[in-house]
């Protein structure tokens, strides 16, 4: 597609050739073309091929906007949207407008996402959210304020370390109140882009306006809101901000990356509007979650990856969501350049090495190996030994498990206790010293535990 804005697009790019490498420029950069742009929000939309170029060319999404802005001379935004067709003809054909005196409109099935909420909507969906016992409450309760805006759990508080899942379960919720209360006024924000809006007003004497364009919301998302922490002018504001919206029954959905309570240098008054309403967490995914969502990934790109490479992946990455995504683009990457029809777990060993090497996780026996293990020879599920129930079996398979996993890992005390839930330095080392006494006067534990020891090892 072509129009008078066309050419900044070639602007753009001749200015990326002297900020990223040669390589992003030929794999990344040249998939991308020109598809319009919209005067009225100073957006430029780009075309990409596939959802899959997309989520790789995302990163330069700031750059861009950045040299749009600097060659219009005022704010702009780059957004990316996916044109899949199913006739490559007449796609070769549209591509080369610029030889031909007509320009061809294809026939073909187009699928366009445009605007920054159609952006949100597809990748964060409440039916895209893979749920499992380290997020299964937080996941629902927030189904149940996507559904009763202003009236169930407000706020919604969730927190959770980097790359768990708050960003996709908050922006879910903005989606569903977008689509089926399509009259309400919903504002996502990051903290940074609303403290940004309340400097500017300041600065241009707008302060009326930041006033009304938040204090009129009927949903109010704000998403990282410890960078609110040292900052006292941002905080009374939104002190205010918080109490016209709460008096008015609107809805406010906020995450952190921790309790809120341990946020240093956040006032009193604020940690308690947080702690209002309901205040949930995400956990580290489980073994079984990890396997869910490796699963999903190579369903929705279709990547063939053998049952025994996702074991592998999922059971030495045990950090976070992020991190496992990042490394299945990895293996989807690779197996395009490579044409390599299946991912085995010759290829995964090889191409995640030094990820897996590098891990703070990483260690020659897995601790979700162990828990899986303890948990199947018990009768129980994972779950229930990461959980918090604390009957007699269940209790036992935990301390077992945590006594494995010292004796057979590298790893702290500290680090042993996030897979089973965040339990404390003094609880594993507890459940360590209970196991080593009961193994002296107790043969058939003793005998347990050995051929749980050889079973692990083995595997």
């Amino acid at each position: 597609m072509q129009d008078g804005y066309s050419i900044y697009w070639a602007g753009v790019k001749k200015e990326l050739e002297g900020l990223i490498s040669q390589n992003d420029l030929q794999i990344w950069i040249n998939r991308i073309n020109y598809h319009s742009f919209d005067s009225k929000t100073n957006i430029m939309r780009l075309a990409v091929p596939s959802i899959f170029i997309k989520d790789n060319v995302m990163k330069f999404k700031d750059t861009i906007s950045n040299i749009l802005t600097k060659i219009f001379g005022y704010k702009c935004l780059a957004e990316f949207i996916v044109i899949q067709s199913e006739e490559k003809e007449i796609i070769k054909e549209e591509n080369k407008t610029i030889k031909q005196t007509t320009i061809i409109e294809p026939k073909e099935k187009i699928i366009i996402k445009t605007t920054q909420d159609n952006e949100q909507q597809e990748n964060f969906s409440f039916d895209s959210f893979i749920i499992g016992s380290s997020n299964e409450f937080a996941a629902h309760a927030a189904r149940v304020v996507a559904e009763n805006p202003g009236t169930k759990y407000n706020p919604y508080f969730i927190w959770g370390g980097s790359g768990l899942g708050k960003t996709h379960l908050i922006k879910s919720i903005e989606r569903f109140i977008k689509e089926h209360f399509p009259t309400k006024k919903v504002k996502y924000v990051t903290s940074e882009e609303f403290t940004n809006d309340f400097v500017n007003s300041l600065r241009t004497n707008l302060q009326e306006q930041f006033r009304i364009r938040y204090r009129e919301l009927d949903v109010l998302i704000v998403d990282d809101v410890q960078f609110f922490a040292d900052k006292e002018g941002i905080q009374g504001e939104f002190f205010h901000t918080f109490n016209k919206l709460y008096d008015n029954g609107k809805q406010m959905i906020f995450s952190c990356d921790q309790p809120i309570q341990k946020v240093k240098k956040m006032e009193d008054r604020i940690k308690g509007r947080f702690a209002m309403g309901l205040t949930v967490d995400l956990r580290p995914p489980d073994f079984e979650l990890r396997m869910a969502i490796m699963k999903n990934m190579a369903d929705n790109y279709l990547l063939s990856v053998k049952n025994d490479a996702m074991e592998y992946i999922c059971s030495n990455l045990a950090g976070n969501i992020r991190d496992l995504k990042g490394t299945f683009k990895d293996l989807l990457a690779y197996s395009s350049i490579m044409k390599i029809n299946e991912i085995t777990l010759d290829i995964a060993i090889s191409r995640l090495k030094d990820k897996i090497t590098k891990n703070m996780y990483s260690s020659p026996v897995s601790v979700d190996k162990i828990i899986h293990t303890v948990a199947e020879y018990f009768n129980l599920k994972s779950h229930d030994i990461t959980g918090n129930k604390r009957t007699k079996s269940i209790a036992l398979a935990r301390q077992v498990a945590m006594y494995l996993s010292r004796k057979t890992t590298r790893l702290s005390t500290t680090q042993i206790g996030t897979y089973f839930g965040d339990k404390e330095h003094g609880t594993v080392m507890h459940a360590t010293k209970k196991i080593e006494d009961l193994i002296n006067s107790d043969y058939k534990l003793k005998g347990d535990i050995e051929m749980l020891t050889n079973k692990i090892k083995a595997e």
